[in-house]
C-alpha cells in the first residue's frame, strides 16, 4: 500500500459502479472545493487506487464474503 496525492490522469471504479471514472470528476461530483483537491490523499495498491480518502472507495477493493484480510484506515482532514 502507498499513499500519495491524486494526479489529473487518475481513474478508479467507484464503489457501486462497474466502469472507471476520473478522480477529478468524483471530486467535482462530491463538491470538493478546488483548493482542497490538491491535498486529498489517495491510497493505492499494486498501482490501483483503493481509496480517495474521505471521498470514495474503489469497488474492486470492497469487502465481500470472499474477503480473507481487511485493513482499516481512517482519515481526518484538518480543513
Amino acid at each position: 500500500m502507498k499513499v500519495r496525492l491524486w494526479r489529473p490522469a487518475d481513474r478508479m471504479v467507484p464503489l457501486g459502479m462497474t466502469s472507471r471514472k476520473k478522480v477529478s470528476d468524483l471530486l467535482t461530483d462530491g463538491k470538493v472545493p478546488s483548493y482542497r483537491r490538491r491535498s486529498i490523499p489517495i491510497v493505492t495498491s499494486g498501482g490501483k487506487i483503493v481509496w480517495v480518502c474521505g471521498v470514495r472507495l474503489d469497488d474492486r477493493f470492497k469487502v465481500t464474503s470472499r474477503t480473507r484480510q481487511v485493513l482499516q484506515f481512517s482519515y481526518h482532514s484538518n480543513v
